[in-house]
């Protein structure tokens, strides 16, 4: 696979996905790679949905988060709830902070998509909701006191 078909890729990839987990070292805001992931990721999500679709892991580099950067991609990453996985590999893979940990990110991995999918449920509701009242389906079935699907009462 060439570099250039590898970087379109992970492109392809940050502008179809839902949710974001960067693992943050000390070289990722180094790395243009790293990046651009994030830039698109950033810019193809709605800005009220960032904070819910954004979980940085920090695995080593936890003291370059300063909300005072210079680099808007390190105060993007700080303002966010991130998980700091440091210590615990700092202690070893095999043992039990490191496994509680591990535990603990898949458990907020499954209620972030969780959210997710309950919010893109009630948005598809709502937009469904807006085509009818738009279309005048809605309004008419008022006015008649009759359901919204057009069934009559007989």
């Amino acid at each position: 696979m060439t570099g250039e078909y590898w970087r379109n890729r992970v492109t392809a990839a940050a502008v179809e996905s839902h949710i974001f987990i960067p693992i943050v070292t000390k070289e990722y805001f180094k790395s243009t790679v790293c990046l651009d992931e994030l830039n698109t990721f950033r810019e193809k999500a709605p800005p009220n949905e960032l904070r819910n679709t954004v979980m940085p892991l920090v695995l080593a580099g936890h003291r370059l988060l300063e909300p005072e950067s210079s680099q808007e991609e390190i105060r993007f990453i700080e303002s966010l709830h991130h998980q700091d996985l440091g210590k615990a590999r700092l202690q070893g893979y095999n043992l039990p902070p490191w496994d509680n940990l591990v535990w603990r990110l898949v458990q907020d991995i499954q209620a972030w998509h969780f959210g997710y999918s309950a919010r893109q449920n009630a948005r598809q509701n709502v937009d469904q909701l807006e085509a009818q009242v738009k279309s005048g389906r809605v309004l008419s079935a008022l006015r008649m006191n009759r359901p919204a699907s057009g069934l009559s009462d007989a």
